[in-house]
């Protein structure tokens, strides 16, 4: 599902590289390599499947129309990808190195 702009992994992370002030980068990797992340996280094999399809279709250009679908359901406008990223900025930003030891 898309809301009124059907937008690439790509385009995504430049939106959380504007909003975060530092680069965020989608590392397109292939089927494969993006099976054997999910194993290694310890994501759930049904979950990991689903997601390699949705994968797949990104990668391929499947995704690439925009939809109304997510509006339907929600009963909403959808939220502008950059508006979501600045409401949860605080998320993605890593903590000090000063708190934690690392980052």
């Amino acid at each position: 599902m898309t809301g009124p702009q059907a937008l690439s992994l790509d385009d995504i992370a430049a939106s959380l590289s504007a909003v975060l002030g530092r680069p965020v980068t989608y590392a397109h990797p292939g089927i494969i390599a993006f099976l054997r992340y999910r194993h290694a996280t310890r994501q759930p094999r049904a979950t990991s499947r689903v997601m390699t399809g949705v994968h797949t279709a990104e990668r391929f250009g499947l995704a690439a129309a925009a939809e109304p679908d997510s509006e339907r359901s929600i009963g909403r406008n959808a939220t502008p990808v950059a508006q979501c990223a600045a409401r949860c900025a605080a998320v993605w930003h890593p903590v000090a190195s000063s708190q934690t030891g690392r980052q």
